[in-house]
């Protein structure tokens, strides 16, 4: 399999599953395209990863999620850049520490069918499919539950003007790089604008002085 770093396939990401090598914890990278790529980096590191790409702080995501699903303990989904990461149990712990949850995004679900007792398999619209170690039902309200925290993010969508406006602010300030060398032309702008009202009062006062001569 072959190896990458989230960072690189962040955009096309559409799971990410927990698996043992023989070098430890790692991570298997499922992306839209139908491959699946391996990370050699444990998942709870490269879900931190990925989140990071987007600016996202994941503490203050979950308990947004939480407040407004009345849900409390337990891993809850997900959301960047408009998509949202339903959790699954993909595999037995070995050891104590061991993560067991995986991440899908819930609109690359198709299917999930029941296999034996408190274990399915979730189909994607890839192609591909995921064993998961839980119930039909626990994998069904995970998904409707994702489902959810999706529409609700398309209520709390920012208008696009709104978005055009901030993508001019940050065009803006994008351009001042060397903001030390910004508060000097600032200070020699207000230095100029002082000095021009300085020479309009000396000027006026000039002319007050004439009149009085005359």
């Amino acid at each position: 399999m072959e190896k990458v770093r989230i960072e690189l396939v962040r955009d096309n990401i559409i799971g990410l599953r927990p698996v043992y090598t023989d070098g430890g914890n790692a991570t298997e990278v499922f992306l839209s395209s139908g491959e699946v790529l391996l990370d050699y980096r444990g998942i709870k590191t490269v879900k931190a990863a990925f989140a990071r790409n987007y600016a996202v702080d994941l503490q203050a995501q979950r308990q947004g999620i939480e407040r407004e699903f009345n849900r409390k303990g337990g891993v809850l989904p997900f959301y960047l850049n408009n998509r949202v990461f339903i959790p699954l149990k993909m595999r037995q712990a070995i050891g104590e520490n061991d993560l067991v949850y995986g991440f899908i995004d819930v609109k690359y679900v198709t299917e999930i069918r029941e296999e034996e007792r408190r274990k399915c398999r979730v189909y994607l619209s890839t192609g591909s499919d995921v064993e998961v170690l839980s119930g039909v039902n626990t994998a069904n309200n995970s998904m409707i539950l994702g489902n959810k925290v999706f529409d609700n993010i398309q209520d709390n969508k920012p208008d696009i003007k709104e978005i055009d406006f901030f993508k001019g602010i940050y065009k803006i300030f994008s351009t001042l790089s060397d903001v030390p060398d910004l508060k000097k032309k600032v200070k020699k702008m207000e230095e100029m604008i002082a000095e021009g009202e300085g020479s309009k009062y000396r000027v006026k006062k000039d002319e007050e002085e004439n009149k009085k001569d005359n």
